[in-house]
């Protein structure tokens, strides 16, 4: 056995384990993206959007694609 708690302690936020690796995920997805040479291939926005198109004034959302690169 790894771990042999005598009782069960909840997290005083009622946070889930999801919690913690959803901000694993974003610190390594972050930390780890590489920098340079980017390509800016903007997502065009339907004319239909009423989101972002309407509340933002957007009409294209800001992409930039990293070259591959063999790790």
């Amino acid at each position: 056995m790894l771990c042999d708690e005598p009782e069960t302690i909840f997290n005083s936020r009622n946070i889930s384990a999801f919690g913690y690796v959803w901000g694993q995920f974003l610190d390594h997805d972050i930390s780890l993206t590489p920098t340079g040479n980017s390509e800016s291939m903007p997502i065009v926005l339907p004319d239909n959007e009423k989101y972002l198109l309407k509340i933002f004034l957007l009409t294209e959302v800001k992409f930039y694609r990293e070259p591959e690169r063999i790790m």
